[in-house]
This record gives C-alpha cells, structure tokens and sequence, in this order.
C-alpha cells in the first residue's frame, strides 16, 4: 500500500466532497481491495484458469506469456493483482503498463460480484489515462458494463470506443499437424528489431497507435520477448508477410504487403508460427473483428474454431 503523496494529502484535508475524503482515508487506514499476487504464484492463478477448456484459454496463455516475460525481463511492467491476494477464485485482473496501458479482468461466473467490487474499489488501475479494457468474454461482459456506468459518474468517465471481436482456437496437436511449402525465391525467417517500423507502419488499428512510440513498442516487445515469422523475398531481401506472437501466446498481426496478396503467403507465415508456437506446448488463440468475414472465414479455412466473441473498449476521464 502506497502513501499518499503531497498534493492528494492536501486534496483530501481540502476537500468538502465525502467520497473524496472516504477514498483516501480507505486509502490510509485499509489495504486496497486487490493486492499484487507473488510472481512465483501466478502459475497457480494460471492452473484455475484450465477449467471448460478452451473457454478460458487465452486468459491461461496471458498468464503464462506474463510469466515467460518476467523471466525473461524481471522489470517489464506488468503486475497480477487478485482480491486479497487469493487466487484460488481465478478472479484476477492484470495490468499491463510497459507501452499500450492495458487491464485484463476475470472472473468466473459465480465470481462476478467479486470483480465488480474489485473493480470499483481498487486504487491500482490509473483511470486518469486512457485505459484498454482487453477481451472481456460474453459471460461477464454485465458486470463491465456495471463497472463502466458506475465509474461515468463516480470519476467522469466515458467510453471512448468499443471493439467487437470473435474468439478462435486451435489445438497444438492439429498446428503441428499441418505441413507448410515456401514458393521458389522466398524463404520464413524469425523476425527482429529491424522489421519493427514496416510492420508497426502497416498494423491497421490507428486508435491504438494515437502514440505511436508506445504502439511501436508494443510490436517490438511482442518480436523480442515473443517471436515473430516472416517470408522474405530472396532477391532484396524484401519482407512481404508476416505474423506475430501476440501478450495471449497465441497468433496476431497477420499482413501481407498489397502487391503480394492472393498468393498465399498469410497462410504461409500463420500457418508456420501457429507450428512454432505449438512445439513450445502452447495451443494458438487469437481474435478477429466481428465485421471482418473475410478474416473469419480465412481462420475457419485453416482449422481454427471459434468459441465465443469478447469485446474490448478504451476508457478515457471527461477532460475538465
């Protein structure tokens, strides 16, 4: 638990507003509702999440992409926090604040009380900044919206935009399964550090890249501490497509350069990844808009199943 700095001292001493000074004086004399969960504990937190299997699955792969990338890089800005530090509810939420400031919440539904007051009480999520609210799942899509009303009022908050996505997943052993021919005159490399600008310059979802240094470090990380695939044309050493280990462990940032679509080459460098991945004992997740039929229809194609639709939404404060 935090002190209080200076300046929110002298707003609650100041202050005429009741909730104001009940909020800092919780602050003071209560431990907040969440508490940061021991690194050596999320995997625990991660087993809960293996229950009705493959529902919860991309919530179990974050965990353990978060896990792989502390090792990796003890320091990196990303925190596990549980209601008084129990995770044997598998009500978590997880903040990530390395680039693109992001919250993962959940909570089975029996626990949906238990997220709400969590959400509502705690001081650790900074909803003075824009705050990307990540794939919340159908089954307690409800309690979000709770929070959201709840917080319009108690904090001007407003929803800046919301983003409907789909759901799909595919099995390891059917990853490994599948069998990947490269055309004459390209070949799959690992992507690195250099690649990042092309792909970060191309990636098509402008509201998350309003920061751009943020944003492109976001694809870096994701390239350094993950691994990304791409086909390299041989003559210039061109790259043409690519796809990319997402936060989730699973499959993200497929693209391929205009001139060189309708010849296969997503299915290339998805399918090789998904293979990829797949050797390190991981079944591949990932998301597609809602509109994008084309994209539904391409992951269909290839094997993917889809489990059921999440929504993600960008939070902002009301400027004064």
């Amino acid at each position: 638990m935090r002190r209080l700095n200076s300046r929110e001292r002298r707003e609650a001493a100041s202050s005429t507003d009741v909730s104001v000074k009940s909020r800092y004086l919780r602050r003071i004399f209560v431990l907040d509702i969440l508490q940061p969960l021991p690194v050596e504990q999320w995997i625990l937190l991660k087993d809960t999440l293996k229950r009705d299997w493959p529902n919860y699955a991309y919530y179990y792969y974050w965990i353990d992409n978060a896990i792989r990338w502390k090792e990796k890089t003890p320091e990196i800005n990303i925190t596990v926090y549980c209601p008084e530090k129990k995770y044997d509810t598998g009500v978590f939420v997880g903040i990530s604040a390395y680039a693109i400031y992001y919250v993962l919440a959940f909570a089975f539904p029996e626990n949906k009380k238990i997220l709400f007051d969590c959400l509502i009480n705690t001081e650790y999520i900074d909803w003075k900044r824009e705050v990307f609210f990540q794939a919340v799942q159908d089954n307690f899509l409800s309690t979000v919206d709770d929070v959201s009303n709840h917080l319009r009022t108690a904090i001007n908050l407003e929803i800046l935009a919301h983003g409907y996505c789909k759901y799909y997943y595919k099995s390891k052993e059917d990853c490994l399964s599948v069998d990947v021919s490269i055309p004459p005159g390209f070949e799959l490399r690992i992507l690195k550090e250099e690649n990042v600008h092309l792909i970060h310059e191309l990636w098509p979802r402008e509201e998350v890249k309003k920061n751009p240094e943020k944003s492109a470090m976001f694809i870096s990380k994701m390239i350094n501490l993950n691994k990304g695939i791409g086909l390299f044309r041989k003559e210039d050493n061109r790259l043409v497509s690519w796809a990319l280990q997402t936060e989730y462990g699973g499959l993200g940032n497929v693209q391929t350069l205009n001139e060189f679509r309708r010849r296969g080459f997503a299915k290339i460098v998805t399918n090789a990844l998904a293979k990829l991945i797949a050797q390190q004992d991981i079944d591949i997740v990932l998301f597609t808009s809602k509109t994008n039929i084309r994209s539904q229809n391409y992951f269909t194609s290839l094997g993917w199943k889809h489990i059921n639709d999440v929504r993600f939404t960008i939070f902002k404060p009301l400027a004064n």
